[in-house]
């Protein structure tokens, strides 16, 4: 699902800057110390998931766990994204370096927002019952979230591209199903042997209504 050197116009690729040092600043201010640690450790999943990757012209389809790592780190999934694009282009060549702040824009944006899904709604409760459709909503979310962004600066730029898109987009639709499945395993793991890494102060039990949470979705 990434954007290669390129693909988009001058404007859009500085406009994709802008919006990812933005977005980057606010995550790193949001950050502590303690979160360094977890942040390291899902940034090497992240950067390891485009290893399977399938080259459709000028995007990819490979596992993006843009989601998961939503649904993990909340507010610090900025950072660790930032990283792993970077350290893939570089590797791997998967995207590019003037496309990498499109590309964060278009793969963290989401990621945020599957956080806010799986976290951020503790109004309405955090029973079993919510937590793990609401996994499954992070995962579907970040996938489909990261395509449409993708494919709406790709088509922006050249409409020649459309139908590249068209397909990018069917690949994913796939895929977006599996991460909100692989994401719904995880949350349950989770909430079993390490809660506090989904928010949660206790583990949800088959009995439960409601689960506390605590810290601020990051």
């Amino acid at each position: 699902m990434h954007i290669s050197d390129g693909i988009l116009s001058p404007e859009l690729a500085g406009a994709g800057y802008v919006l990812g040092a933005g977005l980057t600043l606010w995550s790193l201010r949001s950050m502590n110390t303690e979160e360094i640690p977890r942040v390291s450790v899902v940034t090497a999943g992240f950067f390891a998931a485009s290893l399977l990757h399938l080259k459709l012209g000028p995007v990819s389809v490979h596992p993006v766990l843009n989601g998961l790592v939503g649904m993990v780190l909340g507010t610090a999934s900025i950072p660790a994204i930032a990283v792993g694009l970077l350290f893939q282009a570089v590797l791997f060549g998967h995207g590019g370096l003037t496309s990498l702040g499109a590309n964060l824009v278009c793969i963290g944006g989401p990621a945020l927002i599957a956080g806010l899904v799986f976290r951020g709604a503790r109004a309405v409760g955090t029973g079993r019952t919510l937590l793990l459709p609401r996994a499954f909503l992070a995962g579907v979310i970040g996938v489909a979230g990261g395509i449409i962004l993708v494919g709406s600066l790709v088509a922006l730029t050249e409409k020649s591209f459309v139908p590249l898109v068209r397909i990018a987009v069917g690949a994913h639709i796939a895929l977006a199903g599996i991460e909100g499945v692989l994401c719904v395993m995880v949350a349950e793991f989770l909430s079993r042997v390490k809660p506090s890494l989904l928010g949660l102060v206790r583990i949800p039990r088959s009995g439960d209504t409601e689960a506390r949470t605590c810290g601020d979705g990051a």
